[in-house]
Order: C-alpha cells, then structure tokens, then sequence
C-alpha cells in the first residue's frame, strides 16, 4: 500500500451535493472530493474521487485512503502492469476499477469523456512525450489517432533517432515540437535529414518566448485579407 501524504481523519457527504465528499485532515485543512467518470467498470472495490488537482481517493468501507498522485512515477502506484501491443509499453492499470490504465482516469477526470471524431474514430490517450511513466496532466492529451500516430512516427521516433530524448520535455515543450515538426513539413524539409544541431537551434528560437503564441495559417490568412480587403 501507498504511504499517503495526506491522512484524513474526517469526511462527510456535502449537504448541497451528495456526490462529492468533504475530507478534513489531520493538519485542519479542507479537501472537497469529485466523484471520478472510471470507463468500462466491471468490478468495483470502492467509488473513487479526485480533489481536481492531482489527488485520488478510494472510498471504501475500510474508510478513504488516497490512492495515486498524477504527478508520481507510475512505477510506485500499486496495481499490475500491462503491455501495450507489440510495443511493450507498461501501463499502471487500477485493477479495483475494472482494469482500467490510470492515464485513462486521470483524462477522464480532467480533460471530460473521450471525443468522439466526425469520422467517426474514437480519441485516443496520448503521452506527449512517449514516456508512458509521466501522468504530468500537460502531459496527456487526447487526441486523434492519425494525429497519435504521427507524433509517435513522425516526431517521437525522429528524436530519438538524433539522440535527443523526449522524455526530458514537459508536455508543453512538446507542443512546440509538434508544431516546429509541422513547420518543417510544411516547407518540405524532412525533419530525419535535418541535423541535430539545427534542430535544437530552431526548437531554441522557437521556443524562446512564450510571449509569442502559435497562430493556425488559416486563420492568419483570413485575419490579412479582412485587413486589406475595401468595403
């Protein structure tokens, strides 16, 4: 079992809503717990909660005993691991709440159901990264499975392959990867044949500021013709 960081000597369901729990702790603080949305539950060993921050909780009839932090390494959370395809990344998988992988539950709980495209494919979970031991929320996105894809083959595995290791950005970086990678793309210049040093230049320059925001090319066309166009 998990040490908990924090110890709650008193809980009682909220007068307005009955869903959520009000934790006192041992310190006197208040925690206020949010009924958590868990996919596909088959079996169930108690209802699980979140503070909405980065905490989780189990109410069981033993009591509430908190259960993962999604900031943690995903190699302390208790529960068994499973390969991913043919891949062999392992997933944290919260057996009590019909087997569901603990990134699954942390999206759910932050980021709401999982979209459902136009063309009809369901989103899947990425891990911006590739480090599927990485719950940072910045971290996980979901995302379409074409656009999953790409970002594994396309970006991930470019890195990698150029000695440069995705692990060691945040989520936020990695989008900046992401749309720097677009930019070569766009130009028609294959990010594989670029060297490493000038891609590290330009990811720099990129991503020097965050006074700059990224500006999808459609809308800043359409953004210069409303400016240059004569009523």
């Amino acid at each position: 079992m998990k040490k908990q960081k924090i110890i709650i000597v008193e809980f009682d369901h909220d007068l307005i809503d009955p869903d959520i729990l009000i934790a006192y702790t041992a310190d006197g603080g208040r925690i206020n717990l949010y009924p958590c949305v868990v996919p596909e539950k088959r079996r169930t060993h108690g209802t699980l909660y979140s503070d909405k921050r980065r905490l989780f909780f189990s109410l069981t009839g033993r009591g509430l005993n908190q259960i993962f932090d999604h900031f943690t390494p995903a190699m302390r959370i208790s529960g068994r691991k499973c390969h991913n395809g043919e891949r062999g990344n392992l997933y944290p998988i919260m057996r009590d709440y019909g087997n569901v992988a603990c990134h699954l539950i942390i999206l759910l709980s932050f980021r709401g159901p999982r979209p459902v495209y136009p063309d009809g494919k369901r989103a899947e979970a990425d891990h911006k990264n590739g480090d599927v031991t990485n719950f940072a929320l910045d971290n996980l996105e979901w995302v379409h499975p074409d656009e999953n894809s790409w970002r594994s083959r396309h970006v991930l595995q470019v890195l990698r392959a150029k000695g440069i290791d995705p692990a060691t950005y945040t989520g936020h970086q990695m989008d900046k990867w992401f749309a720097l990678f677009r930019a070569y793309e766009a130009a028609n210049r294959p990010p594989i044949h670029i060297p490493t040093a000038t891609i590290l230049r330009d990811f720099d320059l990129f991503a020097f500021s965050d006074r700059f925001t990224l500006v999808n090319p459609d809308t800043l066309m359409l953004r210069e013709m409303s400016r240059h166009t004569e009523f």
